[in-house]
Formats: structure tokens, C-alpha cells, sequence
């Protein structure tokens, strides 16, 4: 049996309210090429790993189920999370592209992997291909936002301003992403990581395309949406920025090129967190933000005269 080209790797924890649609919407993929899931259950207390369990058993030419234990779970932050999951999953991907899809989120666009498939075929300069999603916040239901909305070249400084672009949007070379970072365990935004590791290891270019192909879900439960749910949950969020930035200046992005974006992404954050501290009538932790940014503001000043 040859190998599949793509493997797509959907990560599933407690979602069985959204793991059939996000399955389902993988299986109508129209490819001239095969593809496999390679989908792996974090012992899920809601019926998510019956469900996987179904489906892998209907398509067990195509799903690969993986049933991990919580006693394997990584902790960040003091929280729970499926890195274990998602690195044991990436290492079991045999395509020569990897796809992304959490078990919330869903594609809507029948064509989406071999568009993805055919661009990074016809361009070899790009590690990594994109595209639009339709972002759906549980608290803002009604408003459907468009994200990044746009079509564009984007390049590893525009990811550390902001990573704009949707989990269950991003294909990528496997043979771009360096496996075996132990501090890859640890680090916070996993996907953010996988975006960078990948744009390092080639021409540093991804290419976002126009189409619209995929819904990213932000509900309570997820934890994208439960960190944004109010000002100390936001402060605790961006200190999460701060760490993941200072990790990877050190094991990843050391490079001089790199270095000036990157204090620029910690002044701006300590800036926000500044913001968010004076609303929270915190003063003394404002004014530890505040030492902070005017400290990376030398430094940047310093080195970059």
C-alpha cells in the first residue's frame, strides 16, 4: 500500500457535540490522492471517544484512532492540556503534507485539501499553506468573522505580531518540522510553535489563500475562549504570549534577524498587560508591566540603534 500524501491530524477531548461534524466534513475530501486521519482521543468523558471509535471502525482504511490516557496529559500553566496528544499524533503521520484539524472545528469546502495539496506542489518555496475561516465565538454567535481575510504572502516576523491564522486552516511540509524538542512539551500555543518550527526550516514564506474553507469554533469550553472571558483571564493569556516569546527567542528564533520583531512583540504585550492591570485596579502589578516594557525598550534601543 503506498503512503498517503496528506495525514491529517485531528486532536478530540470532551467534543462530542462537534467531533461527527468535524469528521464528516473531513471524509467528503474529493482528492486524486489518499489521504489518511490519524485521530487521536484523549480519554474524553462525554461520549467523544465512543464516537471515534464508530467512525474508526467504519473507515478503518482511512482513520488511524489513537486512545490516549490522562495520565499522559501534559500540564501548562498548571493546566490540563492535549500536547501529549498532538505530539504523539504528529509523530505518527506518514504524508508527506500534514494537515490540521481539532475535533471542534470542521472544513466546509470539499476541495480544501487538494487546493492546499496543489499550490505547495507547484511551489516549493512554501513550507506552509493557509487559508480564510470562518470564526464563530459561542458568546457572539450572529457575527461571522472572517479570519485573516485575506490573501497573502506571510513571512516568520508577521507570526510574531500576531498569529492570525485558524488551527484547521494550516498544511505544512512533515519534512519541515523538527520533531524532538523537549521544550516543545511545554510551551505554550502549539500551533503557533508548529508555524514557526516550520517557516525556520524553510524559505520562512506561507502562503494564505483566498477561499473560505473551514469554521474555527471559540466556546467555553475551548481554550481559546475560556481565557478570553474576562480581564484577569485575558492578563493570565498574555503572560502566556510573554512566556511562549521568550522561549522561543532562546530555543528556536536566536537568530540577530529575529531579535528586534520579538522585543517588539514584548513591549507591545507589556503594554496591554498594563492596560488590562489599571482596569483590574491592580497597581502594583501595573507597575511591575510598566518596569517591564520600559526594561525591553532599552534593551531593543541598545542593540538596534
Amino acid at each position: 500500500m503506498s503512503l498517503p500524501v496528506v495525514s491529517i491530524v485531528v486532536t478530540t477531548y470532551n467534543h462530542q457535540d462537534y467531533i461527527k461534524q468535524c469528521l464528516d466534513s473531513i471524509l467528503m475530501q474529493k482528492t486524486n490522492f489518499a489521504y489518511e486521519i490519524i485521530l487521536g482521543e484523549d480519554e474524553s468523558s462525554d461520549g467523544t471517544r465512543e464516537t471515534c471509535q464508530d467512525y474508526a471502525n467504519r473507515f478503518p482504511d482511512i482513520i488511524k484512532l489513537f486512545l490516549r490516557s490522562r495520565k499522559d496529559v501534559i500540564y501548562i500553566n498548571d493546566r490540563p492540556t492535549g500536547r501529549y496528544n498532538f505530539i504523539e499524533s504528529l509523530k505518527s503521520a506518514k504524508g508527506k503534507y500534514i494537515a490540521l484539524c481539532e475535533g471542534d472545528d470542521y472544513w466546509t469546502d470539499p476541495d480544501k485539501l487538494q487546493k492546499q495539496v496543489d499550490f505547495l506542489e507547484q511551489h516549493k518555496q512554501y513550507g506552509l499553506c493557509s487559508h480564510n475561516a470562518e470564526e464563530i465565538d459561542f458568546k457572539k454567535p450572529e457575527e461571522k468573522i472572517i479570519i485573516p481575510n485575506t490573501n497573502l504572502d506571510l513571512k516568520i516576523e508577521d507570526f510574531i505580531r500576531a498569529n492570525r491564522l485558524a488551527t484547521c486552516s494550516i498544511m505544512f511540509r512533515k519534512d519541515s518540522f523538527k520533531f524532538g524538542l523537549s521544550w516543545f512539551e511545554k510551551i505554550p500555543f502549539g500551533d503557533l510553535c508548529v508555524i514557526l518550527n516550520v517557516l525556520k526550516n524553510t524559505n520562512q514564506k506561507a502562503k494564505v489563500l483566498n477561499d473560505t474553507m473551514a469554521v474555527y469554533r471559540i466556546h467555553s469550553s475551548g481554550i481559546h475562549g475560556s481565557l478570553k472571558s474576562n480581564n484577569t483571564k485575558l492578563i493570565k493569556a498574555y503572560l502566556q504570549h510573554i512566556k511562549f516569546f521568550k522561549i522561543i527567542k532562546k530555543e528556536l528564533l536566536f537568530e540577530q534577524i529575529f531579535q528586534k520583531p520579538i522585543y517588539n512583540k514584548l513591549i507591545k504585550t507589556y503594554s496591554i498587560l498594563m492596560s488590562l492591570s489599571l482596569k483590574e485596579k491592580k497597581k502594583i502589578m501595573y507597575f511591575k508591566f510598566r518596569f517591564l516594557e520600559v526594561y525591553f525598550k532599552i534593551i531593543k534601543k541598545i542593540k538596534y540603534v
